[in-house]
Order: C-alpha cells, then sequence, then structure tokens
C-alpha cells in the first residue's frame, strides 16, 4: 500500500539525518538541529515536483479543506462536502456560517496545523496529544464530510502514519517526521500563495472570494497571507535554533 511504501521512504530519510547527526556529534547541538531543520526545507524544495513531497502536498490540500470546514462550523455553518482531487486541487462546500471566516481559514489553518506539528515535536507529550487530536480529525471528516476514494484513501492514510509514527518509531525519528511535515506544509502555503499571485488566469480562491467579500483587491490578501506565511516559517527555524530536538 501507498502508506506503508512513502512510510519508509520518510523513514529511511529520517535515519540518514540521525546518522549525519551521529558523524558530526562534535558540532553544537543548536547549530545540527538548525542544520537539519534547513537540510529539510532545501531537500523539500529540491524534491518538490517529485513523488517523494507529493503525499505531503496532497496531505497539506486537505488539511486546508478541513480547516475551512472546521471553521465554518465553529462560525455556525456546516459542511457539505470536501473534494480532494489528484492534481492537488481541493474544495469544501459550506452551507451557513460567516463567509470572511470560512474564506480565511483555508491557508491560516494549514500554517496553524503545521506549525503545531513542528513545534510539539520538541516535547513529547505535545506531540503525541497533537498527533491523537489530527488522527481524530482526519478519522471523523473521512467518515462524514469527505467524498471520493482518493480523499478518504489519504485521510485515513495519514492517520495510519500518525498512530504507526507514535507507536512504533523512535523517539528521534518521530521527532523529525513532526518537523518534517510541519515544516513541508508551511512551505506548501508560501509556494501556493506566491503561484496565486503570479498566475495572471482568474481561478476561484480564497483571495478572490475575499476580494468579493470586502473589495480589498486578491493581491493585497495573497501578499498578506504570503507575510505572514514567511514570518511563521521564520519563527520555525528560531524556535527550532533554541529547543534541541526531544
Amino acid at each position: 500500500m501507498i502508506i506503508f511504501y512513502f512510510s519508509k521512504v520518510l523513514y529511511n530519510t529520517i535515519i540518514f539525518y540521525i546518522i549525519i547527526s551521529i558523524i558530526f556529534f562534535k558540532m553544537q547541538n543548536k547549530k545540527l538541529e538548525l542544520l537539519i531543520i534547513i537540510s529539510f526545507a532545501l531537500i523539500s524544495i529540491l524534491l518538490w515536483d517529485t513523488f517523494v513531497i507529493y503525499p505531503i502536498k496532497l496531505f497539506v490540500v486537505l488539511i486546508h479543506e478541513m480547516s475551512h470546514g472546521i471553521f465554518a462550523i465553529l462560525s455556525g455553518g456546516e459542511i457539505v462536502e470536501i473534494k480532494i482531487t489528484e492534481t492537488l486541487g481541493g474544495t469544501c462546500v459550506t452551507r451557513g456560517g460567516s463567509s470572511f471566516i470560512i474564506a480565511t481559514a483555508g491557508y491560516l489553518g494549514s500554517l496553524l496545523f503545521g506549525a503545531m506539528l513542528f513545534m510539539s515535536a520538541y516535547k513529547r507529550n505535545v506531540s503525541l496529544w497533537t498527533c491523537g487530536i489530527l488522527v481524530v480529525l482526519l478519522i471523523i471528516f473521512a467518515a462524514n464530510f469527505i467524498t471520493g476514494t482518493l480523499g478518504i484513501l489519504f485521510a485515513l492514510s495519514f492517520a495510519i502514519l500518525l498512530l504507526i509514527s507514535t507507536k512504533f518509531f523512535n523517539k528521534k525519528v518521530h521527532s523529525y517526521i513532526m518537523k518534517f511535515f510541519g515544516l513541508v506544509s508551511c512551505l506548501y502555503v508560501i509556494i501556493d500563495i506566491k503561484e496565486d499571485l503570479l498566475t495572471t488566469e482568474y481561478f476561484d480562491s480564497d483571495a478572490q472570494t475575499l476580494a468579493y467579500l470586502t473589495d480589498i483587491p486578491p493581491i493585497v490578501w495573497g501578499v498578506l497571507w504570503l507575510a505572514i506565511s514567511i514570518f511563521v516559517v521564520y519563527k520555525l527555524f528560531k524556535y527550532s535554533y533554541k529547543n534541541v530536538g526531544i
């Protein structure tokens, strides 16, 4: 199954970085940690359009649409359905609630979940709780709101991967898996927003929805989200330097 193949690839990647950390054990821990996180970012960018990163990008799309749905419910609405496509497209159809809050929740929700995964990796108990909450959300959404085989399959696959990681992987390996997932999630938001800003074609995006609701041009919303995303990634790098892995 794809989840076990992806799990094996990711596991081997993390083991490689642990070996590197042993080789360079004389380096100061903080510097080594930052070096590993920077390496994660660089390798993710280099392999961005390959099968290695594709599952995580699909995961971020899923979290993006789930964030729309969660804030629809929190603002008094309901979720009709969520669809995910193999081309990394996604839609969340909602009814009622605050249109402004729902439209804002996609990118900000992806950033929030990514940052939570990354930062929780430095404290074992917090990481277990974070994974547990995410697993429950993925199962609930797969059972009730996600339509289509692909979306349901990947939601359940990532739930299984998170469970496997917390139960069977070495603590260090689990920690770096969470950091890798969290960092790539935040990087995806930056790259996705950048591509939205550079495209000259009109398409139904969150920025377009907010432009319709507020009369503020979509590029303004895009630039605002981009600035927030870059700031969050900067803070994550800074956080990794100050906190040596669990």
